[in-house]
């Protein structure tokens, strides 16, 4: 199994007590522990623990409604009996009302009041915990982690390439003279360089009306992922069919805007520069060595096996459990990886789940069409990116400038948009059309679906 999937994912063999391979799908992972953070359908017992918990507190919820009812409702009717069946039937219903909201109530309250002194213990050891972590790489045993050693040719020069984003010509020939203004932008459209689709996407990144420009406005073409993390406008602009190695690509200028808060934090954690620079051959060179790198298992990037840490936290930081800019650049970097896997990687689209696989309850049409879009977990790297930011209002600007820049300025736009459209006609619907028999859906449907919304722009 590779990485990349929100269906069955497996434990790493080098390492199974540090828990499965992170996955590129959120939908089915949450988390489990510090150490293991995903619900891996293939592993019942991993299924069973997250079941367990849900089931734990529906439980207290629908005992405290029950017993709520019984309380209020029982005495009403009671009560009513003098007056008449009407009555009664009246004052049932009104009891039944009320002990639901007051069950409910008392049911929520129960489990805050449950699970308080294990907040507040958490928050007290996290108040002696040492303001400052230094650097101990000269003290003995102050080694590299071995899972962080570099132990290919291919992480070597990966990190290599990680500093020559610069110089990819895509990126460095990018126009620096967007226009931003609506005279500017009526220019561009008259002139006719650049389609008129690019110039409305600009114009609502410059808080440009696209109807005072006589043109539609801009609206999604597809709903998936998290509810406006960042800005509306980025928001819908990334919804609207863009080519997706674009968005692979802006992701990509995101996270290397945070490397350097992750390196100050984590100077033994080379893994988000090999990630950085395989992502960066892929756009540039389509290398499958690359390819195959971002699509194995990796491990769940977390700050406890990041190797030395260098952190000055508040007494604040330390009692809220505040993540760390470091933190939340390691966590950018890892959603770059997802955003990739996305890109690459969608046997989803044709795998067929057992029944009593967990994800086979997620695997419906409209989830595997979801799975394979990049633009959302694209959203989730540049929001990361922003929390890891010294002014985040300021790089979220600069991120909103540099998606209209790519936007206006790509020039592969229409070939990337026809190469995605042949990789969907030629590889994953005969792919999907070879098990039609074994779908319990309708596949015609499902095969309208997945041309619908992974090719927006060819409705």
């Amino acid at each position: 199994m590779v990485f990349g999937q929100d269906h069955p994912t497996e434990l790493l063999e080098d390492d199974p007590s540090f828990g499965v391979a992170f996955s590129a799908r959120a939908i089915a992972v949450k988390r489990v522990s510090s150490r293991t953070r995903s619900i891996t359908p293939s592993r019942r017992r991993h299924c069973n623990t997250a079941r367990s918990g849900l089931t734990l507190i529906e439980l207290m919820v629908i005992l405290g409604v029950i017993l709520g009812i019984v309380i209020i409702a029982g005495p009403a009717i009671q009560a009513a009996k003098p007056h008449g069946i009407v009555a009664q039937i009246a004052a049932g219903i009104v009891g039944t009302i009320l002990g639901t909201v007051l069950g409910f109530v008392v049911a929520c309250l129960g489990l805050f009041c449950l699970a308080l002194p294990f907040l507040i213990v958490g928050a007290i050891r996290r108040a002696f915990q040492p303001a400052d972590l230094v650097c101990r790489c000269a003290e003995t045993g102050g080694d590299v982690p071995k899972h962080l050693v570099l132990r290919t040719q291919f992480q070597h020069q990966a990190i290599l390439e990680s500093h020559r984003l610069s110089e990819w010509a895509e990126y460095a020939n990018l126009p620096t003279d967007v226009p931003t203004t609506a005279n500017e932008l009526e220019a561009c459209l008259a002139e006719g360089s650049v389609s008129a689709e690019r110039i409305a996407l600009v114009a609502l990144l410059n808080d440009v009306p696209p109807k005072s420009l006589g043109m539609a406005p801009v609206k999604r073409a597809f709903k998936t992922g998290s509810a406006f993390r960042l800005s509306r406008d980025i928001h819908t602009v990334l919804r609207t069919g863009l080519p997706p190695r674009l968005g692979l690509a802006w992701a990509l200028v995101c996270a290397e805007r945070a490397l350097p808060a992750f390196e100050r934090e984590f100077h033994h954690d080379t893994r988000p520069r090999q990630w950085i620079g395989a992502v960066l051959m892929v756009l540039r060179d389509d290398d499958e060595e690359a390819k195959q790198f971002l699509c194995k298992k990796h491990r769940l990037w977390s700050a406890d096996d990041a190797g030395c840490r260098v952190l000055h936290q508040s007494l604040k930081q330390r009692i809220l459990g505040e993540r760390s800019q470091g933190e939340r650049a390691g966590w950018a970097m890892q959603d770059l990886v997802r955003t990739a896997s996305s890109y690459l990687e969608h046997d989803h689209l044709w795998t067929i789940y057992d029944r009593r696989d967990m994800t086979d309850a997620y695997a419906t049409k409209q989830g595997r069409c979801d799975w394979s879009q990049p633009f959302p977990k694209a959203e989730d790297v540049a929001y990361q990116a922003i929390q890891a930011a010294e002014q985040p209002d300021a790089e979220r600007q600069w991120q909103r400038q540099k998606l209209a820049r790519m936007i206006f300025g790509w020039e592969r736009w229409d070939d990337d948009r026809e190469a995605w459209r042949l990789r969907v006609e030629d590889e994953w619907i005969p792919k999907i059309l070879e098990k039609r028999n074994e779908f319990r859906f309708n596949v015609g449907a499902y095969v309208r679906l997945v041309r619908q919304e992974l090719v927006p722009w060819k409705r």
